[in-house]
Formats: structure tokens, sequence, C-alpha cells
């Protein structure tokens, strides 16, 4: 009777611990700016990264026209592939969004964002401007 009370209390303990910890390095979810030194891409989002068992399969890419929140394209992943610091969207076995060398700072990630052969920066947004294009990229591209 210890021992299951001693593992309860282990697992309850492990569990709280893993909740503090703070978002998994794996989970994509969220808006993004792209952008080089001078000049400002399109945003886009992230959703249905994180969701288990799908492997990926239907997380949605929200492309936002430049400067606006007019929606430009949505996308449906095939498959995702997440690795530390790296997150490739895939449709139909070929890589539609390569991130890589990504870091998170104060909980948002930046990186390089790589289209076809164009590569870009890109860094998290925050806030109500994250908000916003959420709400829009669930709206829209379902």
């Amino acid at each position: 009777m210890k021992k299951l009370i001693l593992t309860a209390a282990l697992a309850i303990a492990g569990i709280s611990s893993a909740a503090e910890a703070g978002p998994s390095p794996y989970d994509y979810d969220g808006c993004y700016q792209l952008y080089t030194m001078g000049a400002m891409f399109p945003a886009f989002c992230l959703q249905g990264t994180a969701e288990e068992g799908i492997a990926g399969s239907s997380a949605r890419l929200t492309i936002f026209k430049t400067n606006t929140a007019k929606v430009a394209a949505c996308r449906k992943s095939s498959t995702i592939e997440v690795g530390m610091g790296t997150f490739t969207f895939n449709i139909a076995g070929r890589p539609e969004m390569i991130l890589k060398n990504v870091t998170t700072n104060n909980e948002l990630k930046s990186g390089e964002a790589v289209f076809g052969s164009t590569t870009l920066k890109f860094t998290e947004l925050s806030g109500e401007p994250a908000k916003r294009l959420s709400a829009i990229a669930a709206t829209e591209c379902r």
C-alpha cells in the first residue's frame, strides 16, 4: 500500500513539474513575423502542431499578406517533422516550409524560415497582434 501511495505521489509530482516547465519546444502553434534587415514580409500562423496522435496531419499554416491581416494562403500538412531547433511542414511528402536554427527567448521562438529557396528570419508574435491573427487564421483556414 505504501508503494502505491509513493508511486502515485511521484507521478503527481512529475505531472505538476512538467506543467510548470513551460511550453513544449515541440509546440509551434502561434503566429510569426517574417523579415530581413530593413524589410518586412508576410506574417504566418501555425495551428494544430501539438495535437497528439495525428503525427502532424492536418496542422494548419496560414500566410497573411504583407502588413495586413488579410489571408493570402491556407495550407494543411500531410505530416510535420519536429526536432530540437527544427520544424518542417510537409504537404504530400514535400517540405512547404522549414523553420531552422530555432531558439526560444522569453518563451518566444525565433530563427530562420525557408520557403522553397528563400530564407528569411522569423520571430514569434505576442500580445494583441498574435491573438488577432490567430483568431483570423482559426476562422478562415479550417
